[in-house]
């Protein structure tokens, strides 16, 4: 009898004896809290800076001589302010429409090359490719000037406090430099769109600076003196 009620005595200061893990389950439930990152502050991963590849075309009307390919004197200073107005470059691709008549006529032809030749005189060696398209005046033809235009992105952007970000996302101006100077500088924003094709390479040729190397006959630079 003595033995069980000793049992019993001992279960009671057990189970009345207080948890050591209280305080600090309590503590670490407050540190979560205030680091826990609310609905207010929470957004969406910010969309990529990337530089927005366009095509653009502008036209000229032309207008000739009645029956000729012949332009006046006004007509080829209005040509000539609209192409140097422009800035042309190598990128750019050029189409001279006829009307309806298409590449048959063959005053439209004449048309198109007197077209091509004062192209020429703003950038050497380009050349317009004849098309009926049906917007020609009377008369006239239609020079097409269509070229890629790179776009940089709409930054900075600062929408978003950049001294908070609990959720340790993206900057909102993470890639906008890269991407804005990128779009500033190349100079076909055509290559942004596709690659250019390698043109086939010369494994004879470029092996012959090895070979002149190993055989101790190197070619020294020309050398270059300037007259004072």
């Amino acid at each position: 009898m003595m033995r069980r009620q000793k049992v019993i005595r001992n279960r009671r200061i057990f189970t009345k004896r207080p948890s050591r893990w209280w305080p600090l389950l309590a503590v670490a439930a407050v540190i979560v809290t205030g680091c826990a990152q609310s609905l207010a502050d929470y957004s969406p991963a910010q969309s990529p800076r990337d530089i927005q590849v366009r095509w653009v075309s502008l036209d000229h009307a032309v207008l000739f001589e009645p029956g000729t390919s012949v332009l006046t004197t006004s007509e080829r200073f209005h040509l000539d302010a609209f192409l140097e107005g422009l800035t042309l470059r190598r990128g750019d691709r050029f189409l001279v429409d006829t009307g309806d008549t298409g590449g048959l006529d063959p005053l439209a032809q004449a048309r198109a090359s007197s077209i091509s030749q004062r192209l020429r005189r703003h950038l050497p060696g380009v050349d317009a490719l004849m098309y009926a398209g049906g917007g020609a005046p009377s008369g006239g033809a239609r020079l097409v000037v269509g070229r890629y235009v790179a776009v940089p992105p709409n930054c900075p952007n600062w929408s978003r406090p950049s001294g908070s970000n609990p959720g340790n996302l993206t900057d909102a101006n993470f890639g906008c430099a890269a991407a804005t100077n990128l779009s500033l500088m190349i100079a076909d924003p055509a290559d942004l769109v596709r690659g250019r094709s390698l043109a086939p390479g010369d494994g004879q040729a470029l092996a012959l600076g090895i070979q002149r190397y190993r055989a101790n006959k190197v070619q020294n630079p020309v050398a270059i003196e300037t007259n004072e």
